[in-house]
């Protein structure tokens, strides 16, 4: 009757096809304008933390600010970028870039685009901010590779408060994601919807 999608592209063909044929479909994290079909139930993150990451550490007086994206495809992965913008231009700073990665929001990918931001810098970034905390995970590993130290030499921010993020040393800073509750409310519209309860409007729900 239905299904739920987490962790798509945001453009994703076989959703499009699963909803032209009337499948509820409930589905984190995408956005496409135009695209309303009541059964298309949405849940998004209102995003604004990439931007508050870029105002937290202004306020503790970073400038050079480097970043490492999430995947661009991903609904997600464009609000954050496009909120860093946002952040740089506010603030009046530059984007350099050989400060900036582009990854899969995976530890890996994090560890390998913080590789290539020390090694391929004259100068080092002060902060450096991610897109999630597996990013920063990756990222810290990169760092203390190289054998600097955080916060010392470089200071790290991630997104969702991720369960190792105070476990590790140092802690991460982070801002909490309340996915919890973000999927059960998905879950709870897909099933009204094929029940019945709740099934002329489009549902998108924002967190």
């Amino acid at each position: 009757d239905g299904a739920v999608f987490i962790g798509i592209q945001n453009h994703e063909p076989i959703i499009e096809e699963l909803i032209s044929s009337g499948f509820v479909i409930g589905l984190l994290d995408q956005y496409i304008p135009g695209k309303n079909e009541p059964n298309r139930i949405l849940v998004n993150f209102d995003d604004e933390t990439a931007e508050k990451a870029v105002d937290y550490l202004v306020s503790l007086g970073h400038k050079d600010i480097g970043i490492i994206h999430g995947d661009l495809k991903r609904y997600n992965g464009m609000q954050k970028y496009e909120g860093y913008l946002r952040g740089f231009n506010k603030h009046g700073l530059k984007i350099v870039d050989n400060w900036v990665g582009y990854t899969d929001f995976t530890v890996n990918k994090g560890y390998l685009e913080m590789k290539k931001i020390l090694e391929s810098s004259d100068r080092l970034p002060a902060a450096i901010c991610c897109a999630n905390d597996n990013i920063a995970f990756g990222a810290m590993k990169a760092i203390f590779e190289a054998n600097l130290k955080i916060p010392d030499d470089i200071s790290v921010i991630g997104v969702d408060d991720h369960m190792l993020s105070s476990l590790i040393k140092p802690s991460l800073t982070t801002f909490k994601v309340d996915f919890t509750s973000m999927i059960k409310a998905l879950t709870e519209n897909v099933i009204k919807v094929i029940q019945k309860e709740n099934h002329d409007q489009f549902i998108h729900i924002k967190f």
